[in-house]
């Protein structure tokens, strides 16, 4: 029979899983040691409900969290053999400060290893949207924290539209770096539907938040194609997870505020943008108001200018006109005298041929009086005629339409670009359009 350890030892080990039992209120951990990450031996120990309960009250008071798996200890252990039950390994003691040295150091090591790989400020370096409101959430739907970034998002945001889409993940412990980094995986296949992704806990116990230190998860999250929002209520000192992200507002409650204070301040920009947009357009109506009433106070007065223009020319077609018919009587009378004079010194044997060459001309006479006048009531018809097609509102109400830029009139495209803004005016009102094309013929 070997004899049992006289003194207790200090050992280092690596506990990989705590097996505690709550009805007896015993643990049997299971302990290995590692060498380049392999396990290189392996065995298991014991702590009685005793020894655990006071254990367990320092360790978390020193480190702040509740012991656990995958920690590192250095534990005093008593070894026993007994000829029945074997060789055993009763821990009576766990020294914390050790635990928190080597959390710190592991710490340490992954944001120097991130570092160096140049992903440490990666997410950082992403443009989060102006109006992020498509959010991918990676929580569950029974955590206090998602339900109160719900309520916040959606009673005192009710004027914004947000859009969330749940990712369920485990929040703590082993698991939840597989089921996070997985569920990043899933948000990346689908990253043109989404702004940010936002990582969400509720507050309370901090056992199994050695998980946001991680390698992987870390990593997984820098990696993010997306901006990282965390909110996980982890009061104390970052998580490199944290650190990582784009952005870390501790509790999701100051997320949900984060990201309306965002959507305000996108608002306030509309609403000082809607303003001034409506006063430069109050502006520009006025000015354009001002500047068609100078274009048609203008045309009214060329119009006026070119119709007494054509009345006047009018009258002048009409005077000559009477004029014409009275010149003629006036010839066609001193030929009648002279034919009388004539026939007076003539003998009475020529009388009769005079009297029919008389009756010739006067004949004759009449007729082109007749028709003298005729042609001159029709010139004179025909001018006015021409003068009431000349009037520019019967071209107007004959289908025909006016042009006007920057209240002068068009003649050709010379000038003209896309996007100029001519009036054309109709018989009855007018048209305001915008250049698309032009051609030249």
């Amino acid at each position: 029979m070997l004899e049992n350890f006289r003194h207790a030892v200090w050992v280092k080990a690596d506990m990989l899983k705590l097996n505690f039992y709550p009805r007896s209120g015993h643990a049997f951990p299971d302990l290995v040691e590692k060498q380049n990450d392999e396990v290189i031996s392996k065995i298991r120990a014991n702590i009685w409900a005793d020894d655990l309960q006071r254990i367990s009250q320092r360790f978390k008071h020193v480190t702040g969290k509740n012991l656990g798996d995958g920690i590192s200890i250095l534990f005093k252990a008593e070894v026993r053999y007994h000829e029945l039950y074997g060789l055993s390994l009763r821990i009576v003691d766990i020294d914390p400060t050790y635990t928190l040295g080597e959390m710190a150091l592991q710490k340490e090591k992954t944001v120097k290893k991130l570092k160096e790989e140049g992903l440490f400020d990666r997410n950082k370096k992403l443009v989060l949207p102006d109006f992020p409101n498509r959010l991918a959430v990676i929580s569950i739907d029974t955590s206090r924290g998602y339900r109160d970034l719900l309520k916040i998002l959606w009673w005192e945001g009710v004027l914004f539209r947000t859009e969330i889409t749940l990712f369920p993940a485990v929040l703590q412990g082993e698991k939840a770096i597989t089921t996070i980094s997985k569920r990043i995986g899933e948000i990346a296949m689908r990253k043109e539907e989404f702004d940010a992704i936002l990582i969400i806990r509720g507050g309370g116990d901090e056992a199994g938040m050695d998980c946001y230190d991680h390698y992987t998860l870390a990593r997984n999250v820098a990696l993010a194609p997306l901006p990282v929002i965390s909110g996980i209520g982890h009061a104390t000192n970052d998580t490199v997870t944290e650190m990582v992200s784009h952005s870390n507002k501790i509790t999701p409650t100051d997320v949900a505020y984060f990201l309306l204070s965002k959507y305000s301040h996108q608002y306030q920009l509309l609403q000082e943008r809607s303003a001034r947009l409506t006063t430069f357009t109050m502006m520009y109506f006025s000015e354009e108001e001002a500047r068609l009433q100078e274009a048609a106070r203008k045309l009214s007065a060329r119009s006026i200018k070119r119709f007494s223009k054509e009345y006047e020319m009018l009258a002048h077609l009409r005077s000559k006109a009477m004029e014409l018919p009275k010149r003629k009587i006036i010839q066609e009378r001193e030929k009648i005298k002279q034919a009388e004079h004539i026939l007076l010194k003539k003998p009475a044997k020529n009388t009769q041929t005079g009297l029919k060459k008389l009756d010739f001309t006067l004949e004759r006479l009449e007729r082109a009086v007749k028709h003298n006048l005729k042609a001159a009531k029709a010139k004179q018809e025909s001018l006015d005629q021409h003068i009431k097609l000349l009037d520019p509102e019967n071209i107007l109400k004959r289908g025909y339409s006016l042009s006007l830029y920057e209240g002068k009139v068009l003649r050709s495209t010379a000038g003209l670009k896309k996007g100029d803004v001519i009036t054309t005016r109709l018989a009855k009102g007018e048209i305001e359009s915008k250049i698309e094309k032009t051609k030249k013929k």
